[in-house]
């Protein structure tokens, strides 16, 4: 039985429809195109094969080039406004209120774009704690070390922990560290469990026996 979940943020906790993760992608291949000087497909091809390596651009350009992360997100996804794409959504909150145990995000994003994204949902207020990029030393997923700030917090091993992700890769870790993998919208050998819906993971975590039948983490 899981005794606590970790919860991706971009397109995990809202709808790849929404935009709001495209946006932040062409503002960073723009600023590669102006940074490096490349055309938009090759700065778009720089920014996939960077994430591909690295985990995220950001991490990619600061191994390469030596320019600190902070300072890219500065440039890039944190001009992003959240409350353009994205709006509260009551269903998400009441599954979120749902769930019997402690729930905290893990993201790869920055505090300062975390929290504006958690904003403009209205879900500030659901999370246990919230895991940036910032929290594990500027380690993006799928760098074991991401996980690892959300397991000493919660005093918890990686068994008695579920991971809800929208990113097959970043599942690979978790799920060789033991944790329960939730995986939303497609399938991969790294998830226990696929979703088609976040709003079905109470129901879901239920019928497998994976958590307690009634109770909420409010």
């Amino acid at each position: 039985m899981l005794k606590a979940i970790l919860f991706d943020l971009d397109e995990t906790l809202y709808l790849p429809e929404t935009g709001m993760l495209a946006a932040g992608d062409r503002l960073i291949t723009e600023y590669l195109s102006q940074v490096r000087g490349l055309s938009w497909e090759q700065a778009d091809q720089m920014r996939l094969q960077l994430t591909e390596q690295y985990g995220t651009t950001a991490a990619g350009m600061e191994a390469q080039f030596g320019i600190p992360q902070a300072d890219f997100y500065a440039d890039t996804v944190e001009r992003v406004d959240p409350t353009v794409h994205l709006q509260p959504d009551p269903a998400i909150r009441q599954m979120l209120a749902a769930i019997p145990m402690p729930i905290c995000i893990l993201t790869n994003a920055t505090a300062a774009y975390t929290h504006a994204v958690l904003a403009a949902l209205d879900l500030t207020d659901h999370f246990e704690a919230v895991f940036t990029v910032e929290s594990s030393g500027w380690r993006p997923k799928p760098a074991p070390e991401a996980y690892l700030p959300p397991l000493s917090h919660l005093e918890l091993p990686a068994n008695a922990v579920g991971m809800v992700e929208d990113n097959p890769a970043n599942l690979v870790p978790a799920q060789r560290l033991g944790m329960t993998t939730f995986l939303l919208r497609t399938h991969h050998p790294a998830a226990h469990h696929v979703l088609d819906d976040l709003l079905d993971l109470p129901d879901l975590l239920r019928k497998r026996g994976l958590c307690a039948e009634s109770g909420s983490h409010q």
